[in-house]
């Protein structure tokens, strides 16, 4: 949500109209993802696979080659940077356990 509001923020201060992308900085594969939690909770690293979509089901025409769109152009005009994926799921985990 911070990181939100903080490229929101950074547009409007801008004061001009237009199309943004708002992204993470690079792409986080669900592996991955799944990775890092695992390791982070202290889980076996075995217990984490990775699969591709399609062998799990999903249309070859509904799977996108990237999870994150560029947002080049809103950091160029704002200054505003994506964080890294990793570390969003860190700030939210040690959000949740400060709650």
């Amino acid at each position: 949500m911070e990181h939100s509001v903080d490229a929101l923020t950074a547009i409007a201060a801008r004061g001009e109209g237009g199309i943004y992308q708002v992204s993470g900085a690079s792409d986080a594969s669900y592996y991955e993802i799944a990775s890092y939690l695992a390791s982070r909770i202290g889980a076996e690293s075995s217990l984490v696979r990775p699969c591709s979509a399609g062998s799990r089901g999903l249309p070859a025409e509904e799977i996108t080659p990237f999870t994150s769109l560029d947002c080049a152009r809103l950091s160029d005009l704002t200054g505003f940077h994506p964080p890294q994926p990793l570390n969003v799921i860190e700030e939210a985990l040690l959000s949740e356990s400060e709650s």
